[in-house]
């Protein structure tokens, strides 16, 4: 029978149950208040190497749902011996749309964008009045 701490709070128990059901040998523990992701298999058999990382998640109840979305995402690539587990959270956590490649406006674009907002919307200035506050440090 596996040590329990005495002061654990139910949602602890509940995030560590929920990694466990149907993951044998998937567990996570609080690591220096973040959350730790550990697989521990018997010696024996098909199964992948001991591995633990220490997920970008803080450990608090909060953060129950985002450890539980990854876990799900990870846990068939990681089983099947595809990749190792850091890759593989390193992976599903890489998110990126692209959108700087595709949207690329030079610093003059920037700037009499800026221009034109300050001097039609919200609080209208003059434009003596952009160039003696805004004008001279953009430039």
């Amino acid at each position: 029978m596996p040590r329990q701490v005495a002061n654990k709070q139910a949602w602890e128990i509940g995030l560590q149950g929920a990694v466990k059901a149907g993951r044998r040998g998937w567990s996570v523990v609080n690591f220096r208040g973040k959350v730790r992701l550990k697989l521990q298999f018997p010696k024996q058999g098909d199964w992948p190497q001991d591995q633990a990382v220490v997920l970008p998640y803080a450990w608090e109840p909060s953060s129950q749902a985002s450890v539980l979305q990854l876990v799900g995402l990870i846990y068939g690539t990681v089983m099947e011996g595809q990749v190792p587990l850091r890759q593989a959270i390193d992976d599903a956590l890489a998110t990126s749309n692209k959108k700087a490649d595709q949207v690329r406006t030079p610093w003059r674009g920037i700037a009499e964008a800026f221009k034109a907002y300050k001097m039609t919307t919200g609080n209208r200035i003059a434009e003596t009045t952009y160039d003696a506050s805004y004008g001279r440090y953009i430039e």
